[in-house]
């Protein structure tokens, strides 16, 4: 590749020619650790391959002119509102979809919530009110006890 030369590296246990940035740049300082290696994967592809030597790992190169430009490219670090709003722009008809279902179960449940809050409502009031019929009777029923009415009088002969 442009940029690299060749020289001999140990990876792993094997011997192997590899590419490394050219001396005397700031990059190739920075990335002393890194080399390329041309090397077949285990999924049966060919290719080039970034080696960390001190993770002791590879995975594929991407080549910078590989890399996507204008409209699709990526921006750097873009902001965790920049992403929300760009997939919410993307999938605006399923997340409208979902919110109004959420709102439709809210809705349900708050329904059933209200209806048997008033059920049990109206159950009290029910037992209170029949609590209270029965405490008349029980009271009319102990002043009946306590002074029974007087005998009928006799009839009149």
């Amino acid at each position: 590749p442009a940029g690299y030369t060749t020289a001999r590296r140990t990876l792993g246990e094997q011997e192997a020619t590899v590419y490394v940035l050219q001396t005397g740049t700031e990059l190739a300082d920075a990335s002393a650790d890194f080399c390329l290696v041309y090397a077949l994967a285990p999924s049966g592809n060919r290719g080039l391959y970034q080696y960390d030597a001190v993770e002791k790992t590879m995975q594929r190169y991407l080549a910078p002119t590989d890399l996507p430009t204008g409209a699709a490219a990526v921006e750097p670090e873009a902001g965790l509102l920049q992403t929300i709003a760009a997939f919410a722009s993307a999938h605006r008809l399923p997340l409208i979809c979902a919110a109004a279902l959420l709102a439709a179960v809210l809705a349900a449940v708050l329904l059933v919530v209200l209806v048997r809050r008033a059920e049990k409502r109206r159950t009290a009031a029910a037992k209170t009110s029949g609590d209270a019929l029965e405490q008349e009777i029980d009271s009319l029923v102990m002043e009946f006890r306590e002074s029974p009415p007087a005998p009928p009088a006799p009839p009149a002969k």
